[in-house]
């Protein structure tokens, strides 16, 4: 196969490989997005469930307005009503074990109570919220959500809810949050299971999408390499019966393609009219034949056989009546052959027959048989339609036989019995009888050419001694 042509079998991988890593990769991108947002969706439900229980807690464990007030050293505190929520970290700590989360309480922008601690377990007491998110939950009122909040260097998911006291004025928010890391920690141990679930369903998929497409390859290469052989001239050749099982169209190519070459090798092999081997085909088999009994002592008979006076019947009845006449007997002769070896046309009316695995001695009583198979055959010929039976009682009966003509046969009439001569009217059929000769040889160390000089020298001696009759 030329250097520049890309094989069947690599574009058919791509094809069919390729677009199923692509969609795969592009589930398996889809999924992992579409479980990402629901799982932060539940992360920012939890979270804001935990600010509104939280307030509740507060609401329900203190009465009153969120307001600062200074102690007795000047300090400013964080009261709700009575209660002094400055230093009271124990409801706010309880509450984060159990919804493992972080809360933080501002008024206004500054954190006045949390649960979050740094490297070194301070609390970011007095530092003041996010610029971005004093203005999306202090300036505007409503509560956000984040999932890249930034504290002390590290991201966190976070809550924020604005909170009021009775009269409706804002006073300062309520977070909870939760570490990114965490977050993407308990995405990635939810995934990873459902991941190698779904990359190995893809997996399966591309093996038995590849198993496949090697399995049509595979078919393809044999109808390939069946047509090469046919193209070389082999035609003689097979293909696995797995193709010819195929439900699909493959395995009607190769179904046409055995029939092509069927149909070749008749018109190769075969004689157009009689269906017989064709000369050609018949002299391959003849020195097989030989070489055969040169290397390993296989005997054959060849012999060459001629239809008498067949020549007449052409002149006096038309060339499709003679076609008629060298189809019967060829399948009289293809009938006789079937277990014995091979007829072949050989030329106009002569047929060649080789009987393998036979010495003469066995042959001769075989050609004995087949020469009185002839003579007992009645050939049916209509003029108006060739080879078809006519109804008893319309058929002239002919026995061909050495005389120049019509004109002298009917001279010679009275001394033929009905059976052998009726001359036909015009609109009747004829059932034509005949005989043949044959000559033959058995195998020996002469050259196959030489063989058939031999057979045919022995068919000229039998038609010069009178015909119908075999001669060795």
């Amino acid at each position: 196969m030329p250097a520049h042509k890309r094989k069947l079998s690599h574009t058919l991988y791509v094809l069919c490989i390729l677009p199923l890593v692509f969609l795969g990769s592009l589930m398996i991108a889809a999924g992992y997005q579409a479980f990402a947002q629901h799982t932060y969706a539940n992360v920012k439900k939890e979270l804001s469930n935990a600010v509104h229980t939280m307030e509740m807690i507060l609401d329900l464990s203190s009465e009153g307005d969120y307001h600062l007030q200074r102690d007795a050293n000047g300090n400013i505190r964080l009261f709700k009503g009575d209660e002094d929520l400055t230093d009271n970290f124990e409801l706010l700590e309880m509450f984060s074990k159990t919804l493992d989360v972080e809360f933080t309480l501002f008024y206004q922008e500054v954190r006045v109570l949390t649960t979050l601690r740094d490297h070194k377990g301070n609390r970011p007491i007095g530092t003041a919220a996010n610029a971005i998110v004093q203005e999306d939950v202090l300036r505007s009122g409503e509560a956000q959500f984040y999932r890249n909040a930034e504290l002390e260097g590290q991201t966190w998911f976070a809550y924020y809810s604005p909170l009021y006291n009775a009269d409706g004025s804002l006073v300062g928010m309520l977070s909870a949050g939760r570490p990114a890391a965490s977050v993407e920690a308990q995405l990635r141990s939810s995934l990873t299971p459902m991941m190698a679930i779904g990359t190995a369903g893809i997996g399966v998929i591309i093996f038995l999408v590849f198993t496949y497409a090697k399995q049509l390859i595979h078919t393809f290469r044999q109808i390939q390499a069946l047509l090469v052989k046919i193209t070389s001239g082999t035609l003689n050749s097979s293909i696995d019966t797995a193709v010819l099982a195929r439900s699909d169209e493959l395995s009607e190519m190769a179904a046409c393609t055995l029939h092509m070459q069927s149909t070749l090798r008749k018109l190769i092999e075969r004689d157009a009219l009689t269906g017989l081997y064709n000369r050609r085909t018949a002299d391959a088999r003849l020195r097989l034949a030989h070489q055969r009994y040169l290397e390993n002592g296989q005997s054959y008979t060849l012999a060459i056989c001629d239809i008498d006076y067949f020549k007449k019947i052409n002149d006096q009845y038309g060339h499709d009546c003679g076609d008629v006449v060298l189809q019967q007997v060829a399948q009289t002769l293809q009938q006789h052959m079937k277990h014995y070896g091979m007829a072949a046309r050989w030329g106009g009316e002569e047929f060649l027959l080789i009987y393998e695995r036979s010495d003469l001695a066995t042959a001769q009583p075989l050609m004995e048989k087949l020469l009185d198979r002839i003579r007992e055959l009645a050939i049916v010929y209509n003029p108006e339609s060739a080879a078809q039976p006519l109804p008893a009682g319309e058929l002239a009966n002919i026995f061909v036989c050495d005389v120049d003509s019509l004109a002298e046969a009917e001279q010679h009439k009275d001394g033929l019995t009905q059976a052998e001569f009726h001359p036909p009217a015009a609109a009747q059929g004829l059932t034509i009888r005949l005989t043949m000769t044959i000559g033959a040889v058995g195998a020996s160390q002469l050259s196959a050419g030489e063989q058939l000089r031999a057979a045919d020298e022995n068919l000229y001696k039998g038609k010069a001694g009178g015909r119908n009759q075999l001669v060795c």
